[in-house]
Formats: structure tokens, C-alpha cells, sequence
């Protein structure tokens, strides 16, 4: 199976595409845009996710749905929620929140404010970075190269850094892609273990002797 982009894969499955950054991040994948790729194995675990759970990919849709009355003209137009009486959701400032809620919300592309029913999301993103003792600054950059607080904290146990993950990737042995591929990427995409870039940056003269 091919790769495909968060926003083809909204389309397919005829929802929106904050609905499958959010099931991502259920599953731990961060993305930083509706253009980014994603593995079939990845995007295979969406589908089974959302399929599992149509009711919040229903809740997704209908909460922005506009209800219908007939016009004088035999049209049907659209009712403004104030004359339904429905309200608006309440939203809270990014700016408001915590620092390392912040970082989250703006690497996921929202604010500058967000509905409340999103903020729990926010927070529950944020705090596996604050239980790895990582503080927004620290943090920033492993959030940019879309890695997991967990292993962020074992990169930095080892000395690695994010400038070093994203040195070419030339192992012996291993698969090239013509050249393309960093240690960032080669991680992400599993063709590595951690452990095993740490000892290729020690071979290389990238790391220092453990």
C-alpha cells in the first residue's frame, strides 16, 4: 500500500481532518500539518479506529452542521444558530494555557483560541512531556521532529540530539533510499532502533564513546 496525506485520507473516509490528527494522536502520532504522510500501517490504524467509533466521527460533523427552512423563494436556506437558539461553542485562548499545553496546541496548528472540547486533547498530550521532565524549551524540537516524549527522553539519555538525527542516514546494511533518508526518518519509519543509532553516531565520530 501507498503512503497517503492526512487530508487524502479525510476525504476517503469522509470526514474532516482535525477528526484524523485527533484519532493519531489517540494513537500517539503526532503530525504537524493536514499535508503530512502517512504510513499504510498507520493510516490503516485510523480507518480501523474510526470505524470502531462512528459516533464521534458523526459528533465531528454535526456539530458545525447548519439546519434548513424554506425561503419565500422555494429555496432552502440556512438558519443562523442564534435564531435556533444554539450557542456557539465556548472556546479558551491558547495563550492561556499552560507552556508545554501551548507548545502542543500551536504544533497542531490551532488557536489562536480552541473549543474547550478540545482543550482535554491538549492537555493530554502535554503530560507525558511534563512527566519526562521536559519543559517547553526542551521539548520544542523533539515536538518539530514529531518524536514520542518517551523517546525523546532515551535520545537525550544517550546524548543524542535532534541536530544529530538529522545527519544522513548511512548504515551498512541497511536500506538507503537513494540517499534520503536522516536517522530522523529512519527511525520513524522503524528500519532502526535507538540503541542502534546511538552506536552508529559513536562509529561515525558523531557521539562521543559511551
Amino acid at each position: 500500500m501507498a503512503k497517503i496525506r492526512v487530508y487524502e485520507l479525510a476525504q476517503e473516509l469522509n470526514t474532516d481532518s482535525k477528526q484524523i490528527m485527533d484519532a493519531l494522536a489517540g494513537d500517539g502520532e503526532l503530525v504537524r500539518s493536514v499535508a503530512s504522510t502517512l504510513e499504510p500501517e498507520v493510516a490503516q490504524a485510523v480507518r480501523e479506529r474510526l470505524q470502531r467509533h462512528p459516533a464521534a466521527d458523526a459528533q465531528v460533523h454535526g456539530a458545525d452542521s447548519r439546519e434548513l427552512a424554506p425561503r419565500k423563494d422555494g429555496w432552502a436556506g440556512a438558519v443562523p444558530r442564534q435564531a435556533r437558539g444554539v450557542q456557539p461553542p465556548r472556546t479558551v485562548a491558547v495563550k492561556d494555557l499552560a507552556p508545554l499545553e501551548q507548545l502542543v496546541a500551536r504544533a497542531r496548528d490551532e488557536g489562536p483560541r480552541i473549543p474547550e472540547g478540545r482543550l482535554e486533547l491538549i492537555r493530554s498530550l502535554a503530560r507525558p512531556w511534563a512527566a519526562q521532565w521536559f519543559t517547553e524549551k526542551s521539548a520544542a524540537p523533539w515536538i518539530g521532529l514529531r518524536v514520542l516524549p518517551a523517546d525523546a527522553r532515551r535520545f537525550c539519555q544517550l546524548g543524542i540530539t535532534p541536530e544529530m538525527l538529522r545527519l544522513p542516514f548511512r548504515m551498512p546494511g541497511r536500506a538507503q533510499a537513494g540517499g534520503t533518508l536522516t536517522y530522523l526518518t529512519a527511525f520513524l519509519r522503524r528500519d532502526v532502533t535507538i540503541e542502534e543509532i546511538r552506536d552508529e553516531l559513536v562509529r561515525t565520530g558523531n557521539l562521543p564513546q559511551p
